[in-house]
């Protein structure tokens, strides 16, 4: 399962349940925690051949 899938669940039933963690969505928070799972995932994801070919 990709990690944004396991994100977006776990958010889900977090608003569900309304079960409080007490974590503060900062800046800081997304930048440091959230951010760069995401962006390794989508580096390993992207098909860099056909990307190349679009961008040149």
């Amino acid at each position: 399962m990709p990690y944004t899938v396991g994100l977006v669940l776990a958010g889900i039933g977090l608003a569900v349940t309304g079960f409080d963690t007490g974590a503060m969505l900062t800046h800081d928070f997304i930048f440091d925690v959230i951010l760069p799972p995401l962006l390794f995932e989508a580096a390993l994801s992207i098909r860099w051949r056909e990307l190349r070919r679009t961008c040149y």
